[in-house]
């Protein structure tokens, strides 16, 4: 197996290396990206779990998106899908109409045909809280950027194309 020690090129000495590898870590630590949450994450239980730690959030929601579940063998979770531009109404996303292939919306009918918006929180999460809520969601849901009601840019996790139970 060959080492890589490109990183020595740049230092004289080894407390150049070591100053390197912690300024390194300290960016890492401050860098913030924002995570849009609709499920499971909201809860503070499951937080601490993920994270280590509660996450407070802001209130925000995403339209053109439907919330509904996915059972995948004998567990549900809540998940969300963009709804196809040919299904939806106004630039918002409002009024569409049909359900979305797989995907169990809650209501009746006419709830899934009005609900065109998903209610959630934004998290401010570093790198590190980012690899833990990709484990966390696993390898059904992929994370793409949005923006939401508000105009901030953040990431979701949204479920992938899979055949659902």
């Amino acid at each position: 197996m060959q080492k890589d020690f490109s990183l020595l090129l740049y230092c004289n000495s080894i407390v150049d290396l070591l100053f390197l590898i912690c300024v390194t870590n300290i960016i890492a630590g401050f860098m913030t990206e924002k995570l849009f949450v609709y499920g499971t994450l909201m809860d503070s239980d499951i937080q601490k779990d993920v994270f280590g730690r509660e996450i407070s959030g802001v209130s925000d929601s995403l339209y053109g998106y439907r919330l509904g579940t996915v059972t995948f063998g004998n567990e549900t979770f809540p998940a969300v899908r963009k709804i196809s531009d040919s299904l939806s109404g106004d630039k918002n996303g409002r009024n569409s109409s049909g359900p979305l292939d797989g995907l169990n919306s809650e209501g009746s009918p006419a709830d899934e045909m009005a609900d065109n918006e998903v209610k959630g929180i934004v998290l401010t999460l570093s790198g590190e809280d980012f690899m833990n809520a990709d484990i966390y969601e696993g390898e059904y849901y992929s994370r793409r950027e949005v923006t939401l009601k508000s105009g901030t840019v953040a990431y979701l996790y949204e479920i992938e194309d899979v055949d659902y139970v």
